[in-house]
């Protein structure tokens, strides 16, 4: 795992990248240690001399090199996960921030834990287990649209669990179809949308599938959301529906949220929707989760995860701050909210049980 910390510019800048690049350099140094000699100097030193060369070289990298250096090894680590992973136990999540992961393995809670530099976020994944009711996370893919992908599985999920779910499809549908003319009032032109829209509604519509058809299951919804084509089609579609929402809502509602991630700076509501809302690959951030919320009519909750200080409790472990988005109407479906992790760049799914 490679740490960040956030700079004023608040984009995650990395710590130690041009150490991790200088230890495999030193790796393939150590593997030929017994190479021949070349032109009187062994094999090893030759590395040893273009490792101290590129040492000095990453030193001079400005903050913007590396973190673009960082930003294609993630993207690169990205790419070897799938759209959506089958849901793991909160205690694997916990093993990636242990100090002693590597020497006693799986492991529950423990008081030596919460002595190394991770230890609010240990603490705060202890809580998520023992007093928030969250046993699993389902993992999404780190391509800056993890938060659109997670949100729409598990909206369709609350779907298929709603008391009703004949009657939450229905709300659904219509509700979606309510907003088609949202989007071509900002703009969009119906053949540019209309794909994405169905590919979303037909997902919705196997929950409670037509005679002759299976229903939607926990395992074919999971195969659905791994086809990158209908997958980035309900993707493209939430970021069309958000970007609509954002330009056509009253000035005052998101000016204020509509800053560049770059420089800090208020930046005009055009600019932020082309630039940071309907290219994929972007980030989203509080406006772009309001903005959902709303035109979804459907409850967001995000849990951050992070190492910042609280007051822990007796047994050591620290109450986690869920940020709640819901609008008019949202809590009439009787459907439970979509509740997200979110780690400095990233969201997944939190899931109550295992075997969902």
């Amino acid at each position: 795992m490679v740490q960040t910390a956030s700079g004023g510019n608040n984009q995650e800048r990395p710590l130690g990248v041009a150490a991790a690049v200088a230890a495999e350099a030193a790796d393939n140094a150590d593997a030929a240690t017994t190479a021949p000699t070349v032109g009187g100097s062994t094999r090893s030193e030759s590395i040893g001399e273009s490792r101290a060369t590129e040492s000095h070289d990453l030193q001079s990298l400005s903050d913007e090199d590396i973190f673009a250096l960082t930003q294609n090894i993630k993207n690169e680590e990205a790419s070897r996960r799938p759209l959506v992973s089958p849901i793991s136990p909160l205690s694997e999540l916990r093993l990636e921030f242990s100090p002693f992961a590597d020497v006693i393995g799986a492991t529950d809670s423990g008081l030596s834990d919460y002595e190394g530099p991770n230890a609010n976020v240990l603490r705060k994944i202890d809580w998520l287990r023992k007093h928030g009711g969250w046993q699993a996370i389902r993992r999404t893919r780190g391509d800056g649209d993890c938060f659109y992908r997670s949100l729409a599985f598990a909206y369709v999920e609350k779907i298929m669990t709603a008391p009703e779910p004949g009657l939450a499809v229905a709300t659904s549908l219509s509700h979606l179809e309510s907003t088609l003319p949202l989007l071509e009032r900002a703009g969009f032109q119906k053949i540019v949308f209309e794909d994405f829209y169905e590919a979303f509604a037909e997902l919705i519509q196997q929950v409670v599938p037509t005679p002759g058809k299976l229903p939607l299951t926990n395992e074919s919804l999971l195969e659905q959301f791994q086809n990158p084509e209908i997958s980035n089609s309900i993707v493209v579609f939430l970021r069309l529906l958000t970007s609509a929402y954002i330009r056509l809502s009253p000035e005052d509602d998101f000016t204020p949220f509509l800053i560049h991630p770059d420089t800090g700076e208020i930046i005009d509501v055009r600019t932020f929707v082309e630039t940071f809302v309907e290219a994929t690959g972007r980030e989203a951030d509080h406006p772009q989760i309001m903005a959902l919320s709303r035109a979804l009519r459907v409850r967001i909750e995000v849990a951050y995860l992070d190492n910042s200080n609280g007051t822990p409790l007796e047994d050591g472990t620290l109450p986690i701050d869920f940020v709640k988005f819901s609008t008019e109407g949202s809590e009439e479906d009787g459907m439970k909210p979509v509740v997200l992790l979110y780690r400095p760049g990233h969201y997944d799914t939190l899931e109550e049980k295992l075997d969902s």
